[in-house]
């Protein structure tokens, strides 16, 4: 697995579905990949995380974008949340 390519898929399918609103697991997932919430000396490193947060934002196909990434093995594909609401 392209472990780069799959971070930077996962970032990118943050930004495309927020999943802040699903209580704390989907909050610290968001605060965990979302650029913007730490600070990285590495530019040109932060530059790739800003701009898999644009593409999510503007609807690209995370999928598409990161193809290293094989289907299966985005982080978010590992786990699911599921909202039961009131029981």
């Amino acid at each position: 697995m392209e472990g780069r390519s799959c971070l930077l898929r996962s970032i990118c399918e943050i930004a495309e579905t927020p999943i802040y609103h699903n209580g704390l697991i989907g909050e610290l997932i968001h605060i965990i990949l979302t650029p913007g919430y730490g600070y990285n000396t590495n530019e040109i490193l932060e530059d790739a995380y800003h701009e898999a947060r644009r593409l999510g934002q503007n609807g690209v196909d995370c999928r598409r974008a990161y193809p290293s990434c094989p289907y299966g093995q985005g982080l978010l594909e590992l786990f699911s949340i599921t909202d039961y609401g009131e029981i």
